[in-house]
């Protein structure tokens, strides 16, 4: 057999097993032979401009496994061509050994017992563990899909590490240390990890939180995060204070260090969170104390806002970000999740109609026209989306942040 005969031949019999497999898994007692098209091969083996060398070498395949007594053919009445190939459903084992032993493919039927091997060498797992081997043993049972032992292997692999780890460990040292590598978990299966943990746990992924959230529960620290910070902050902590009010560009606190804050001092009245990092390095109000957000307030800088808000009740908060579904909703997620009413800053008309901002309006996508509706019965929100539902626009708030920054003077640009 040359190497194209040999591809030819595991290509037709992988499909008779699929075929046998699934009628298999819906438990149908039967003698009737597995049936083939040669068009499920070659889409167009029957058709007038068929190439004719695919197609032949089609035929020569079925010739070989002819010869071997695991197919049967029909071909048309004076003919060559095939019509249908059929395989009795007691030549299962013997096309599977063929098919590992003479073109170099394990059969599914062999990768399910490879598969169920492993499950038992990890008899004495965790919960999760068990969980996630009992439900692949079902859905194995139950379809003809394709199984990937490596992709399995490696899943039980980190969902074994997770459920038994106790250490505070950053992703990549968690990959090292079950794959050998520190960025394979990152590169292969991450996601999907995520999600077969939240699956297993019944813990579904909500509107304001990263999927990979879930990992915190194992003690894997998914990334250092910091806290952006520009104007009159004091952070004071059990032996030192910060001063970040002689810095220009402000200043960066790691997430693993807000817990040991013992009190926050901020030297102006106002505090402004802002959504986009450009904005942010931009606004230079002497009036506002910033923090940086870059979307939904994670959960570290919720912890340290709350800390903020319980420190210095009584000053006024803002909220700064673009003029969008996007905007108005991590507004809302903000005020929901610190339990403190952020004021609108420069997210309203009179920014929509400023004719010095027109470059940058932006029509609405049917997407943003779906989510604004959402917002509509939001009584702080209402007018503003009913402009942009009228005028069909939205707004990016570089521009605004651009044009008011005191230092300079932008007129002449726009």
């Amino acid at each position: 057999m040359n190497s194209e005969t040999k591809k030819l031949c595991g290509e037709i019999l992988q499909k008779l097993l699929k075929k046998y497999d699934k009628r298999s898994a819906k438990q149908v007692e039967t003698n009737r032979r597995i049936t083939l098209s040669p068009s499920e091969i070659y889409k167009a083996y029957h058709a007038n401009d068929a190439d004719m060398r695919r197609k032949e070498a089609i035929n020569e395949a079925i010739h070989v496994l002819e010869s071997e007594s695991f197919v049967a053919v029909k071909r048309l009445k004076y003919s060559d061509e095939i019509e249908k190939i059929y395989m009795p459903a007691d030549s299962a084992s013997g096309v599977r050994d063929f098919l590992q032993n003479q073109c170099g493919i394990t059969p599914r039927n062999r990768i399910k017992e490879e598969v169920f091997q492993l499950f038992a060498a990890y008899k004495h797992g965790g919960a999760l563990v068990q969980a996630y081997c009992e439900s692949l043993r079902q859905h194995l049972n139950e379809t003809a899909e394709e199984i990937e032992f490596a992709r399995i292997d490696a899943n039980l692999k980190m969902i074994d590490f997770l459920e038994k780890n106790s250490k505070s460990l950053y992703v990549r040292e968690v990959s090292v240390l079950v794959y050998g590598d520190s960025k394979w978990f990152q590169e292969n299966n991450y996601e999907e990890i995520c999600s077969l943990l939240r699956a297993l746990l019944d813990v579904p992924q909500s509107d304001y939180e990263p999927a990979d959230a879930i990992l915190e529960r194992f003690h894997v620290i998914t990334s250092e995060q910091e806290i952006l910070l520009k104007g009159q902050w004091k952070l004071h902590w059990k032996n030192f204070s910060m001063d970040s009010s002689q810095l220009r560009g402000g200043i960066a606190i790691s997430s693993s260090d807000i817990p040991f804050i013992a009190r926050i001092e901020i030297g102006t009245d106002k505090v402004m969170t802002v959504e986009n990092k450009t904005a942010f390095q931009r606004m230079d109000e002497a009036t506002f104390s910033y923090l940086y957000l870059g979307g939904y307030a994670n959960r570290h800088q919720l912890a340290f806002l709350k800390k903020v808000i319980e420190d210095n009740p009584e000053l006024k908060y803002v909220h700064f970000g673009d003029i969008d579904a996007g905007g108005f909703l991590i507004h809302q997620n903000l005020c929901q999740a610190t339990g403190k009413q952020f004021d609108l800053h420069c997210m309203g008309i009179s920014e929509l109609e400023n004719e010095k901002f027109a470059i940058a309006r932006k029509p609405l996508t049917s997407n943003d026209v779906r989510r604004l509706h959402t917002l509509l019965e939001k009584e702080e929100y209402r007018h503003t989306i009913e402009y942009m539902l009228a005028n069909n626009c939205k707004m990016e708030q570089e521009i605004v942040s651009l044009f008011f920054c005191r230092r300079y003077q932008y007129v002449y640009i726009i």
